[in-house]
């Protein structure tokens, strides 16, 4: 019993706590850098996707049931002009999120004016906007601007101690990450197009998610069989095999093949960059510091 107790306690509070620091510094550049990106490619369409003579106007939206309590900013303004000021806004704290100025109170504001957007209408919000929902929520409690920011430079007074509260963050944005892939591999076991294979043919035959022509691969159906058990296999078993420091560089090689293969051959550009700066909360400060050094080499 002791020594489940102090497995515990080791995996929740006594982990080198400043060793996070750097990762989360990391993760919230690349991350936040990913979201700004996205952000701007709906800044062209926010009165078309948000207004009140757009697809989904706010007197339609508030009087659905199912969007209750969706609370959202949107709701109190009625102009075009200022509606494209918020989603202004949303950027700017984005951006001031991966330069790290202001970085609480940017993050702070940019979950809020996140949420907004999304709650406003859901109908265009897909796996991107919710996954980095969580994340966005859990910066706002890590010391993420310890390192790589602009507070650090400017201020001075940053402290570049862990707290609990952030080391506690940190964990759960890991254990978030787990929680999701294995979902989604336990989700695919019940769709017999998983289990007999044809799965990966069913995706890669969807004619508006493709950028190329991919009917090719239905000559090859033992690749399309081979590469829909590999996807199953590694969503379930991530959860496992992150933690083993032998094997996490293959893990998480492995999904980040994965989602450069969607990026690549699906209409899909957002959320694989999204998933892949996750995988920098499970890097160490150390593995971090020698990435940096390989990119100046």
């Amino acid at each position: 019993m002791n020594t489940i107790i102090d497995a515990w306690d080791r995996f929740w509070f006594s982990s080198n706590r400043e060793d996070s620091l750097k990762t989360l510094a990391a993760f919230r550049v690349c991350f936040c850098f990913v979201l700004f990106v996205f952000y701007v490619t709906r800044q062209f369409d926010v009165s078309f996707l948000y207004g009140e003579n757009g697809i989904f106007p706010a007197h339609y939206a508030a009087s659905q049931p199912q969007l209750k309590y969706h609370l959202s900013l949107l709701y109190f303004v009625h102009s075009d002009f200022l509606l494209n000021g918020l989603h202004f806004l949303l950027l700017l704290f984005l951006g001031f999120s991966v330069l790290g100025l202001f970085t609480r109170f940017s993050l702070l504001a940019a979950y809020i004016l996140h949420l907004s957007f999304i709650h406003r209408n859901p109908s265009v919000m897909f796996g991107m906007d919710m996954i980095s929902t969580f994340f966005l929520f859990y910066l706002c409690f890590a010391r993420s601007n310890a390192y790589f920011s602009l507070d650090q430079k400017l201020f001075k007074n940053v402290p570049r101690k862990s707290t609990t509260i952030s080391f506690l963050a940190h964990r759960l944005m890991q254990l978030q990450i787990c929680v999701i892939y294995a979902f989604s591999g336990m989700e695919k076991l019940k769709g017999t197009r998983w289990w007999d294979g044809s799965a990966m043919w069913d995706v890669m035959s969807i004619g508006t998610m493709q950028r190329w022509d991919m009917s090719f691969l239905s000559h090859i159906p033992f690749l399309l069989s081979l590469g829909g058990y590999i996807v199953i296999l590694w969503e379930i078993y991530f959860s496992f095999l992150v933690w083993q420091p032998k094997l996490k560089k293959y893990v998480l090689g492995m999904g980040a093949l994965m989602h450069i293969g969607i990026w690549l051959f699906m209409n899909l550009p957002g959320f694989g960059f999204m998933m892949i700066s996750l995988y920098i909360l499970f890097l160490s400060g150390d593995e971090i510091s020698k990435l940096l050094r390989l990119s100046d080499s």
